[in-house]
């Protein structure tokens, strides 16, 4: 089930136990949209995991997500890599496969005993500097993360 709120994220990663996902390129720039503020306060890059299978590594035109630890209320930030550099747009089959990669990565997460939130915190993910439109995303969402409470928060 996904709710729309017109709330800052970070007011509502306080209410309660969840996880945040959002987009980044693969060169980790994060330097504007929501991803600059995830950064300053998640320190993503700093807790960026050492070790990742080799297809990680280097971008190769597929979705995948990297997962880190948050803090206080947020379990897992998770990073949806959706492109190549923080110049280029993704397109929707890469963020859907990013998609698809955090919800499998979840589930892994959940059957191998991790405490996973069933609240799931997002911006109009891919939308913002991405332009991408939340018409055709929101469905997406919807049915990839079919088991979870979807948050969705955006300003204007």
């Amino acid at each position: 089930m996904i709710t729309e709120k017109q709330i800052d994220l970070f007011e509502e990663i306080k209410l309660e136990s969840c996880i945040v996902l959002h987009c980044i390129s693969s060169d980790k720039a994060m330097g504007a949209g929501i991803a600059r503020p995830l950064q300053d306060f998640f320190k993503i890059r700093e807790n960026w995991p050492e070790s990742l299978p080799k297809y990680l590594l280097g971008w190769d035109s597929h979705g995948y997500t990297v997962f880190v630890h948050g803090k206080d209320k947020v379990e897992l930030v998770g990073n949806l890599v959706t492109k190549n550099n923080y110049w280029d747009k993704p397109t929707y089959q890469n963020l859907e496969e990013a998609l698809v990669n955090a919800e499998q990565t979840l589930d892994t997460l959940d059957k191998n005993g991790f405490n996973v939130p069933t609240k799931i915190v997002i911006p109009r993910i891919g939308c913002g500097i991405d332009m991408l439109s939340w018409e055709k995303v929101k469905p997406m969402v919807e049915r990839i993360f079919d088991k979870y409470d979807i948050t969705v928060c955006y300003l204007q």
